[in-house]
């Protein structure tokens, strides 16, 4: 067994910017809500990224 994170965010809608890594022949389940701690600072910066990058996008889309 091994992990696959991504994002859920409001409404259910979630962000997988990673799927396609995966080949057919293996299975992703359904996933764990995991809630990230308020102190959590590891990857702290990546996190901030990889967020503001995913509200750009979404703000984009919905603008169009």
């Amino acid at each position: 067994m091994d992990y696959h994170w991504w994002n859920r965010l409001g409404m259910g809608v979630e962000i997988d910017l990673t799927r396609e890594q995966f080949g057919p022949e293996e299975i992703v389940t359904e996933g764990v809500v995991i809630l990230r701690p308020p102190e959590m600072v590891r990857l702290r910066e990546e996190y901030e990224l990889l967020r503001d990058r995913v509200l750009e996008k979404l703000s984009r889309a919905l603008s169009s």
